[in-house]
Formats: C-alpha cells, sequence, structure tokens
C-alpha cells in the first residue's frame, strides 16, 4: 500500500491566502529540560514548530533553547535565541543540554557567570533557522512573544485543573448533584426515573470522554446503575463483584434491602 502525501505545506498556503486552520490539539504551558534520549526520539521539527511527545504520546508545539548560554563571549555580549529548526547552531543537538518551552518567561543560566541563572521575558529567532525556514516555505516569527501567540490562536488552551487522588475535580459532588437535579432524577439512555434519596444515590454521571476531570455538561450523562455499568463495558471488564451483582439484583426486583440499605453511600461507586 502506497503511503499517504503529508501535504506539508497546504497549511502554510492556507494561511497565506487569509483562511484561518484550527488543530485538535491543545495548548499548556509547558518549560521542560530534555534530556538527550528525549531530544534524539521525542522531538521533531516541523512546518509549525517543534513538536515534543510526552510520556503518554501527546504532542505538544513549542520551541528550543540552549539550556547554557555565554551571555558574554568574544568581547561582547550575546543573546540566547529560539530555535524552530535543527540549524547550525543546534549542532550539538543530542550533546548538551537543551530546554523545550512554549511560555515566558524562560531561564537561561550563563555559563560566561558561573552558571548563574537569568530570567528572560522574550527571546528572538534564530538567525540561522530564518533562511531555512523562508526556503521550505514556512512561517517565521520575529521572536518567542509572536510565535506564543500563534499557537494559543490555533490551539484551544487547556484549563490547569487541580483533582483528587481518582481524577476528579475539587468540586465534584457539586457538580454532579446539580446535575443529575437538572435531568429530574431520570436516566438519560433508559428513561427510568428515581424518587426517594436511597434510589437517587443509585444515579451516577457518566464522563463520556473518560477524562473525569472534564465537567463540561456536553461530556456528561445521567444514567442507572445498569446503563452506567453497560456504558463501562462491565461485564466484560473489571467489575463483577459482589457489588455490582447486588446492584443489578436490586433494580431487577431480587432483592430489596440487600445491600447495606443503613450505608447508602456505599452505593455512590465510581468505577
Amino acid at each position: 500500500m502506497p503511503n499517504l502525501y503529508p501535504f506539508s505545506k497546504l497549511e502554510t498556503k492556507l494561511k497565506l491566502r487569509g483562511i484561518k486552520v484550527y488543530h485538535d490539539g491543545g495548548y499548556r504551558p509547558i518549560i521542560k529540560e530534555l534530556s538527550i534520549d528525549e531530544q534524539l526520539y521525542n522531538i521533531r521539527f516541523t512546518y509549525e514548530g517543534v513538536i515534543f511527545t510526552d510520556a503518554n504520546g501527546r504532542e505538544w508545539l513549542g520551541f528550543v533553547y540552549k539550556k547554557h548560554f555565554a551571555f558574554y563571549k568574544g568581547g561582547k555580549n550575546n543573546s540566547p535565541r529560539m530555535h524552530l529548526c535543527h540549524c547550525g547552531v543546534t549542532d550539538t543537538w543530542g550533546k548538551e543540554a537543551y530546554m523545550f518551552a512554549n511560555t515566558l518567561p524562560i531561564t537561561v543560566y550563563n555559563s560566561s557567570d558561573n552558571d548563574r541563572p537569568k530570567q528572560l521575558t522574550n527571546i528572538k529567532m534564530c538567525g540561522n533557522c530564518i533562511p531555512i525556514r523562508r526556503n521550505r516555505g514556512w512561517l517565521v516569527y520575529k521572536d518567542a512573544k509572536e510565535y506564543i501567540n500563534y499557537i494559543k490562536q490555533h490551539y484551544k488552551i487547556e484549563e490547569t485543573r487541580m483533582v483528587d487522588y481518582w481524577g476528579y475535580t475539587k468540586d465534584w459532588w457539586k457538580v454532579r448533584k446539580d446535575y443529575i437535579q437538572k435531568h429530574n432524577y431520570t436516566c438519560e439512555v433508559c428513561g427510568r426515573r428515581f424518587n426517594g434519596v436511597f434510589l437517587q444515590s443509585c444515579l451516577y454521571v457518566y464522563h463520556k470522554d473518560r477524562e473525569l476531570s472534564n465537567n463540561n455538561e456536553a461530556n456528561l450523562q445521567c444514567l442507572c446503575v445498569d446503563c452506567y455499568m453497560k456504558a463501562y463495558l462491565i461485564w466484560n471488564n473489571s467489575v463483577t463483584d459482589i457489588k455490582s451483582q447486588s446492584l443489578r439484583a436490586f433494580f431487577n426486583g431480587e432483592i430489596y434491602y440487600g445491600y447495606h440499605h443503613s450505608k447508602p453511600k456505599q452505593l455512590r461507586l465510581n468505577f
């Protein structure tokens, strides 16, 4: 089977015609020191910039710069640069410390002053990267601020959420309660309605994308225990214990108070 053509210059041509191009990926501020292995295997230089693939397989767009830089060399002052290409300046790529970033400010260690850290609010684009990108028909940026603005305009900015051990947000129980009330204690799949505090405690709020911190209403669904278990394919996967069997028996009318009626909190399962 022949390889698919990547159309690597298509996006650039569309943008030059004034057509906005959006991406499915997200933006999250990152500043990270790259190990030698990460430089060799987790970094790609592309028309959009530098793509870093993290340990979870997610890709992030940004730029690279040298962690250690001589601000004073050869009798003149120098400034570190933002690199978006594998140019002549990065000939030590895979041999010394480089940083990946998509936010400002950044910290660079001044090798001409005993590696004293220096915080920079902006850096210009590398002079060697500019002609390489122009020759390839890729966009050129004046500095890191301009490039970061490009990323933020074309990628959805992800919120930083505080979550508990299980991955739920701090306000999850309130979100859950409000969502169930909004749907009148009714399962959105089978239409079964639950009356009474005890039965209502058996309702679940299901995250469609299984990202427990994503409480957007479009991602939530109010389900009875039976539909909830089907959604998670419980019978084919991990939850086949007494708890799930008892709850199923309860809703099938086989038992009425067979599972800890005096402890309703135990019915609030979060698989």
